[in-house]
């Protein structure tokens, strides 16, 4: 007597991706055990959050920013944060900048000589910390950060938050106003 096959029936198991791995499907066959893999994922890549203070600068040493997939977890990046300015005095990336405070919010109103040094002697990051202040308002000219690819975080004492430079440029001829307010950027035509 001959005994028709059943033929396979397979039963399949999801590996989803990671951040580094691509994901794929095993196939096992619930009667005889064969088995094999399809269905591939690409793998998802690291997503980068905002900054993380991970060493707070002080008025003689930098600081650390340390910067996190939101997905794994795992460290992708450090920015150094500036030594803390004394009185209304901040040095980024390299140059003095005065400052005023008005209500509790720290207003920067760079020049144009002082935000060219500070794109240039920036590697990928500029950071500015003025986290003993409430919220940031920084004026910059509207054709400063045109071709420049830079990530600039502020840090205040409601949080941080990162714009690229990109994001900042216009070519409507109209100064920018950056504000900071509870830890998030904000940008308007001046």
């Amino acid at each position: 007597m001959t005994i028709p096959a059943t033929g396979h029936n397979y039963l399949r198991t999801v590996t989803p991706p990671t951040c580094t791995e691509q994901g794929y499907t095993t196939f096992t066959c619930v009667f005889c055990g064969d088995n094999y893999i399809g269905e591939y994922k690409a793998a998802l890549g690291h997503k980068e959050g905002a900054g993380v203070v991970t060493v707070p600068p002080t008025t003689t040493a930098e600081g650390k920013m340390t910067y996190y997939c939101t997905i794994c977890g795992v460290e992708l990046r450090t920015a150094a944060i500036p030594v803390l300015g004394e009185g209304n005095w901040i040095t980024i990336c390299g140059v003095k900048l005065e400052y005023k405070i008005v209500n509790g919010i720290a207003i920067l109103e760079p020049t144009e000589a002082q935000m060219k040094t500070i794109l240039q002697n920036a590697g990928k990051d500029i950071v500015i910390d003025l986290r003993d202040y409430d919220g940031v308002d920084i004026v910059a000219a509207a054709g400063w950060f045109k071709d420049v690819d830079k990530t600039i975080t502020i840090i205040t004492s409601k949080g941080s938050d990162t714009v690229k430079t990109k994001t900042l440029w216009n070519n409507s001829g109209k100064d920018r106003l950056i504000t900071v307010r509870n830890g998030k950027i904000d940008i308007k035509n001046k």
